[in-house]
């Protein structure tokens, strides 16, 4: 089985066996977000690494192998990519969200067993929501945009919703909040180092970042009551400037739920997305 990870720049994949990843990574550019481009490159990375199937994670909203749209990838609106895949590769393709191919991934790997949700900290937001062995995706597929719980604020996110996590906790999101506060920023890297120098607007940054991360890790466990939450991305580099969340967590959920969930910090979740691209094509396949 082939396991496939679509991001901005490049396309990963990997060839993956009960769970784990069993060649080296490939990974090829795009040099341009188009329909025929990512085929071409999905394409390439068959022919180099084989597969009776393939399982894609693709950026957008994604409905039975239809792209509905992508906010990254604006060609793609209404984009039968499962068919123009299986039409190059000749062999059965399932196409997913990145994010819930992430979520799914991190739950294989740990066993398959755990209900599970996971929140990536990046550019923007992302995560999925793994309850009794299938991600929630909603019979629109659509279900669970993590990102945009709202967790308050004036913000206007780029889904054209006010108060998304998205807004505090996205390096978009951060570098506007330092914006707002007189000072430019590129990164969370950016931010840490500022905060840890001294700098309080810096500090102030971080704080709303960790107070509104801790209301969404509420609204998710109070839904959800998940054995795991798993936070990663790259922001997570920050924990420890997040770990209030966690406290925000303790203090405001529904007890029950609280006390049997583990919060677990995952950095990186590129293999993961691969790994959850192959599930993709086993939850298919077992249909």
């Amino acid at each position: 089985m082939l396991g496939v990870d679509i991001g901005g720049t490049g396309v990963r994949a990997a060839r993956v066996a009960d769970g784990a990843i069993t060649s080296e990574v490939a990974r090829v550019p795009l040099q341009v977000r188009s329909v025929g481009e990512v085929v071409s490159r999905v394409a390439e990375l068959h022919r180099e690494l084989g597969g009776t199937s393939v399982g894609v994670g693709m950026p957008g909203f994604v409905r039975q192998g239809v792209v509905l749209g992508s906010p990254n990838f604006p060609e793609f609106t209404g984009v039968d990519l499962a068919g123009a895949l299986r039409d190059a590769l000749g062999v059965p393709v399932a196409v997913g969200n990145d994010a819930n191919a992430a979520a799914l991934g991190l739950w294989r790997v740990r066993g398959g067993t755990e209900d599970l949700v996971l929140l990536t900290l990046g550019t923007g937001v992302g995560g999925g929501v793994i309850l009794e062995g299938r991600p929630l995706v909603g019979r629109g597929g659509t279900a669970a945009e993590l990102g945009h719980i709202y967790v308050g604020g004036a913000r206007r996110c780029g889904c054209g919703g006010i108060g998304c996590l998205e807004t505090w906790c996205g390096t978009v999101g951060l570098v506007a909040a330092a914006a707002e506060r007189g000072h430019a920023v590129t990164c969370g890297e950016d931010l840490v180092e500022a905060a840890e120098s001294g700098e309080v607007w810096a500090d102030e940054v971080l704080d709303a970042a960790a107070e509104h991360l801790g209301k969404a890790l509420v609204t998710l466990v109070n839904t959800f009551a998940p054995d795991v939450v798993a936070i990663g991305g790259g922001l997570t580099a920050a924990r420890a400037r997040l770990m209030p969340a966690v406290d925000w967590l303790r203090r405001y959920g529904v007890p029950p739920s609280v006390s049997r969930v583990e919060v677990i910090w995952e950095g990186a979740v590129d293999a993961f997305a691969i790994v959850g691209g192959a599930e993709f094509a086993a939850l298919q396949a077992r249909r």
